[in-house]
C-alpha cells in the first residue's frame, strides 16, 4: 500500500482505536495551499499524540471526512482548532452527527436501539457505552463545505472525484481519480 499511496504523493496515518477494530487509516498529501487530511480518528490523547508531530510546521489547509462514524469524524474539530483547516463533509452526515452525538440526544438511543428490534437489556446498555462517545466526537467541527457528487479535490499529484457511496452510512463519499483508477473508499 505505501508504495502506491507514495506514487500518488499521499501518506497515510494509522490511528489506534480501543475496540474490536483496532485501528483507522488517515490519509494527508501536500496540496496547493497547504496540506489536505482525510478522515481524522477519535477526539482522545492517542489521536492527539499522533497528529501532533505530525501536523507541527505543516499548513493544514482542507480537512475532508468521509462519514460521521467517531472513527472518522471525532478528531475533525479539535484538529480545525489546531490548524484553522476548512472542513469538508456531506449535509447529511454533519445532521448525523449533531443528532446522535449531540448531548440532548444521546439520552434516546436506548429506546432507537430497542425500537430497532435489539433486545431492551442489550439496547440500554449499548446506549450507555454511546453516551461515553461524546467525548470522542466534540467539539464538532465548523463545516465549511458541504460536499456532493461531483466535487472535484486536488489531493497529491491528481485530482479526485466525489463519490456518494451510501451503505455504510447514507451521507458517505468516497474519492475516486479516474486518471490512476484509484479509490480512497475508507469503510466500504
Amino acid at each position: 500500500m505505501q508504495f502506491i499511496l507514495e506514487s500518488l504523493e499521499v501518506s497515510y496515518v494509522t490511528i489506534d482505536l480501543p475496540f474490536r477494530l483496532n485501528h483507522v487509516n488517515c490519509f494527508m498529501a501536500k496540496v496547493e495551499n497547504g496540506w489536505t487530511i482525510i478522515d481524522s480518528g477519535l477526539h482522545n490523547s492517542i489521536t492527539y499524540n499522533k497528529w501532533k508531530p505530525i501536523i507541527k510546521n505543516k499548513k493544514v489547509a482542507n480537512i475532508i471526512i468521509t462519514h460521521y462514524h467517531p472513527d472518522h469524524y471525532g478528531f475533525a474539530g479539535r484538529l480545525q482548532e489546531l490548524t484553522g483547516a476548512k472542513v469538508f463533509m456531506t449535509e447529511i452526515d454533519k445532521n448525523t452527527a449533531i443528532r446522535n452525538w449531540g448531548e440532548k440526544n444521546i439520552d434516546s438511543l436506548g429506546e432507537n436501539y430497542y425500537k430497532c428490534g435489539i433486545p431492551k437489556e442489550t439496547a440500554y446498555e449499548m446506549a450507555n457505552n454511546e453516551a461515553g462517545f461524546t467525548p470522542l466526537v466534540t467539539p464538532h467541527p465548523k463545516v465549511d463545505y458541504f460536499l456532493q457528487e461531483g466535487d472535484k479535490f486536488h489531493i497529491g499529484k491528481y485530482e479526485y472525484e466525489v463519490l456518494e457511496a451510501p451503505g455504510h452510512y447514507d451521507g458517505m463519499i468516497c474519492l475516486y481519480n479516474k486518471e490512476k483508477s484509484v479509490l480512497f473508499s475508507t469503510d466500504i
